[in-house]
């Protein structure tokens, strides 16, 4: 089990996280598989973002052309085999080869009101790209807006008893 805190930003929340070293901010989004960086170090995308400088490497998957929040642009997929949540407890088993796919975000996307959003969709399409959790042994999550400070929760275990849940 890993939780890690959320911030509220006045319209949504966020989380940190870090892929080489670099700090990144993105939206937690239940409607989303993936985990994306900003495709640029511009002023306004860094103070919100984060400063993508070419972290990882090629992934070998060809880009993709996508549409978030009503904004369309290309997204590259690329590796790391560095990255961890900021200020998390706990710990978090990932992927078997300790290798994690990400998206870069082209400017295009990042126009928009929308943001880099980081997915909590485990199970896509085979023809859509790697979702985060899949790459990962997470098997559920919670999110707890309640208590302060509010957080997100990542297991590999059941957090609820029964069957009032959703699959994910």
């Amino acid at each position: 089990l890993i939780t890690i805190p959320l911030q509220f930003t006045g319209g949504s929340y966020v989380l940190y996280y870090r892929i080489n070293g670099d700090l990144f901010r993105a939206i937690v989004d239940t409607g989303s598989p993936f985990l994306m960086v900003p495709g640029s170090c511009g002023q306004i995308v860094k103070s919100k973002w984060g400063c993508y400088r070419q972290e990882g490497i090629p992934s070998g998957l060809e880009s993709t052309y996508e549409i978030f929040d009503g904004n369309e642009g290309e997204v590259e997929w690329r590796l790391t085999k560095q990255f961890s949540f900021v200020n998390a407890t706990g710990s978090l088993m990932g992927p078997s080869d300790s290798s994690l796919i990400f998206g870069v975000a082209s400017d295009g996307l990042m126009s928009g009101p929308g943001g880099v959003f980081f997915g909590l969709v485990k199970e896509t399409d085979g023809w859509i790209r790697p979702s985060f959790l899949s790459q990962t042994s997470v098997t559920s999550f919670r999110i707890d807006l309640a208590s302060i400070p509010r957080t997100l929760s990542l297991s590999t275990t059941p957090l609820i008893q029964g069957s009032d849940y959703v699959k994910l």
